[in-house]
């Protein structure tokens, strides 16, 4: 083999072989061991848990023996999977099987446990390894079962007696020693028939674990046997908690009474059952009939009114009553207020019916409804007995309703059948054609309700009604009736309710009588007076109109479109006159009005005013004059620009701003128009504004900024100038609605003290003003005509780098 090949020769891989296998020699015998110890490890800690759990569930339950699956069932240990297996991490053995055996020493729990493979019964467990039997006895000798689910008796005292299981009752001859623990000790090393049995005694409650255990020595081999049982005695009497009782005693209920109160035994055997009874008494039907199951605590009850006692029974069949805790419950009401109608049968146009409502405890409320539907406002009334009434104006079904102070509710369904609130009718019936003078007219009345009582024809519709009877209270009935004269009448017509109908009807083609006029025009002064003349002709009607200058009948006249009862014609007069109107009706009756205007004034009123020569920032006091050639001044109304109201001028005024509008009204309603300028001026000049544009140019201005600029604004506009040097030019204008800017004031700051103060003439220049400092401060205001000074300043803050 050359130097280049990379191969292993047969010497170099024995070696190695040989070395890997003294290494597993050593690793794996030390591997196995170390995995022994965890998996041992492992199979204690879950031994002792297991013994742990056996302890508390014993303690809990008094069972002694029982297996691993009962721990698992009872949710005291987990399994490792999910067919319940407990396996010995040793060998995977289930351990589900395994007996444990726990004593009673002392007050100590101790637990043994025995692997088994067989899965025993509770009973075979206690037959294959439970050597000794406790048994529970009365003073009688009679034999007490008390399991695990029931240890409490009332039996005083208990004997507990012990024997040994039949397979091993050859032991019983080998017995050196019985040692009772529980209440009191008791030790039999010699006469040992004294510990054939054990007494407990109890004064009221006792609770204790007997345990009993027989040293047996077999060729002097010592064996010991131990059993233990749980006996509970309970000689006291249950109770009702003192104070725990509550009921409102006070309050109306429309249901049982809610009775709240609270059994306990103490430490007894626990509350088996209780029954509300009316007498101290815990026995014979009424109690047997009452009882119910129930457990310590707060117990609940609902009672009708009455006296009442609480018979308590604990599980051991102790009974108690205390008769001092007496229940008496009033104020229930389960029946809702009485209510009596008292019907009405006598027709009206409205029928009244009145209710007696009555309760036993008392009516809080009632109310009406049109439907079955509980209605949502209820009149408060908080008495035993009420009479109530209620008008209807239609039949029907209603329903009254009444609530009581327990909240029990009545409802009361009734008719109202002798409502009439309808009007009688008539039909009347005119000739079709001229009758000549005589119109007959035929009647037909009618009332399908309460029926017709009387009727009248007027000739008026206010006119007192000369009444005729109709007897029989008949629903319909027929009359006739000749007018000889054109005109509107009336029938009344009045049923057995009361109702009153009121018709009018007309009869024509008599007329004998000439138009009528009514003049509507002004009587006070107006520019112009459109005349409106109302004709009337109440018989043929109005056929022809006509205006005239002079009072001459026309030969030519305007017809009138369908010979209208009422004609209305207008006329505008726009210059004082007289004129006549005149009217014809078509069977040729002719009248006529006359209709004289002497109130148009056409012409407006003038004001005088002299206007102030000086700006004031005060008030001024003016004068205002009026004339009319007409109708007269009727008054002066003024305001001013600051006042948006008019205002009647009733002698000099003093004003507070720059306008006064007036006009003068003469007594026709013509307006003059005017306004005038006060030389008031009261409104301070718009702060200066700084002129961004030229000053920025300026070569000695390195910037120019301002946060504000407004043109027309009232606070102060803040600008900051840094210049080359102390050579800074800016330059600001500043404005004026009113009286006009007239002089600008410069106040100058240095470190925040007032140093210069200047005031200078508008359009003049403001001086320079020379300081030391690297910045001062310039507040600019403007002063107008009338002396206000600007609200806000150009404040120039001037900096020099």
């Amino acid at each position: 083999m050359t130097k280049d090949n990379k191969g292993f020769t047969l010497v170099e891989v024995l070696a190695a072989i040989t070395i890997i296998a003294i290494i597993l020699l050593i690793a794996v015998p030390v591997y196995n061991g170390v995995n022994e110890q965890i998996k041992n490890n492992l199979y204690d800690s879950k031994i002792n848990n297991i013994k742990s759990k056996a302890i508390e569930y014993a303690s809990e339950t008094n069972y002694m023996i029982f297996d691993v699956r009962t721990l698992i069932s009872e949710g005291k240990i987990t399994p490792d999977n999910i067919l319940e297996n407990y396996l010995d991490p040793r060998n995977n053995r289930d351990m589900s099987c395994d007996i444990l055996n726990v004593n009673f020493i002392n007050g100590i729990y101790e637990a043994t446990i025995i692997e088994s493979n067989i899965c025993y019964s509770e009973e075979e467990l206690n037959n294959l390894y439970g050597a000794i039997e406790l048994n529970v006895y009365d003073e009688n000798n009679n034999q007490i079962d008390l399991s695990k689910d029931n240890l409490w008796t009332n039996k005083n005292p208990l004997i507990i007696k012990y024997n040994f299981k039949e397979q091993y009752k050859d032991l019983e001859q080998y017995i050196k020693e019985v040692t009772w623990t529980g209440d009191i000790p008791l030790v039999c090393n010699e006469n040992i028939a004294e510990c054939n049995s054990y007494k407990i005694m109890a004064n009221d409650i006792k609770n204790v674990m007997v345990t009993i255990q027989i040293k047996v020595t077999i060729n002097e081999q010592e064996l010991f046997f131990k059993q233990s049982k749980q006996v509970a005695i309970d000689l006291q009497k249950p109770q009702v908690v003192k104070d725990s009782i509550k009921y409102d005693q006070n309050t109306y209920s429309n249901f049982k009474k809610k009775l709240e109160f609270e059994l306990t035994d103490n430490h007894g055997s626990g509350i088996n059952s209780f029954a509300v009874v009316t007498k101290p008494v815990c026995e014979g039907e009424e109690f047997e009939n009452n009882l119910q199951l129930a457990s310590s605590g707060i117990q609940t009850e609902y009672l009708n009114n009455g006296t009442y006692y609480i018979c308590v029974v604990d599980n051991v069949g102790n009974k108690n009553v205390d008769e001092n805790m007496i229940i008496q419950i009033e104020n229930v009401d389960i029946d809702g207020p009485d209510i009596v109608i008292k019907e009405n049968n006598t027709w009206g146009k409205t029928n009244k019916i009145v209710f007696d409502i009555t309760d036993d405890v008392e009516v809080e409320s009632y109310s009406f409804s049109d439907t079955s539907e509980k209605p949502s406002e209820f009149y408060p009334v908080n008495k035993q007995s009420i009479t109530v009434s209620k008008e209807y104006n239609e039949n029907g079904t209603y329903y009254i309703w009444a609530l009581d102070v327990s909240g029990n509710m009545s409802k009361q369904e009734f008719e109202v059948k002798f409502v009439d609130n309808q009007n009688p009718t008539a039909v009347i019936k005119t000739p079709d054609v001229d009758a000549g003078t005589n119109v007959p007219t035929s009647f037909t009345l009618e009332d399908g309700e309460s029926g017709l009582k009387r009727y009248a024809v007027l000739n008026s519709e206010n006119e007192n009604p000369n009444w005729k009877n109709i007897s029989g209270s008949l629903h319909k009935y027929s009359f006739n009736q000749i007018f000889n004269k054109n005109g509107t009448y009336y029938i009344w017509i009045e049923d057995m309710a009361g109702n009153i109908a009121k018709v009018s009807f007309v009869i024509k083609n008599v007329d004998i009588t000439a138009p009528t006029f009514k003049v509507e025009q002004s009587k006070t002064w107006v520019k112009s007076d459109t005349v409106k003349v109302t004709i009337t002709d109440n018989e043929i009607g109005v056929a022809y109109y006509k205006w005239t200058d002079t009072n001459t009948a026309p030969t030519s006249w305007y017809k009138a479109s369908s010979t209208p009862k009422s004609l209305v014609i207008s006329k505008v007069f726009t210059a004082n006159k007289v004129m006549y109107l005149w009217a014809k009706d078509a069977l040729g009756n002719v009248s006529n009005v006359k209709v004289a205007e002497n109130f148009i004034d056409r012409s407006r009123p003038k004001i005088k005013y002299e206007r102030p020569t000086n700006w004031v920032n005060t008030n001024r006091t003016i004068k205002l004059e009026a004339t009319d050639v007409g109708s007269g001044v009727a008054g002066i109304y003024y305001k001013t620009s600051s006042d948006g109201t008019y205002k009647k001028y009733t002698g000099p005024i003093t004003v507070d701003s720059r306008l006064v509008y007036a006009y003068a009204e003469d007594r026709a309603g013509n307006k003059s128009t005017f306004y005038a300028y006060t030389n008031v001026d009261r409104i301070a000049p718009y702060t200066p504004c700084l002129d961004i544009e030229q000053t920025s140019q300026e070569s000695m201005n390195r910037s120019v900024s301002c946060t504000k600029n407004d043109y027309l604004s009232t606070t102060d506009n803040n600008c900051t100038i840094v210049a080359k040097n102390r050579d800074v030019h800016y330059w600001f204008f500043a404005d004026d609605n009113d009286s006009g800017v007239a002089k600008l004031q410069r106040e100058t700051y240095v470190n925040g003290r007032l140093v210069n103060e200047i005031t200078v003439n508008e359009g003049d220049l403001l001086p320079y003003f020379t300081y030391s400092g690297k910045t001062h401060v310039a507040k600019i205001y403007a002063i107008d005509e009338a002396g206000n000074r600007s609200t806000g300043a150009l404040v120039l803050t001037l900096k020099f780098s």
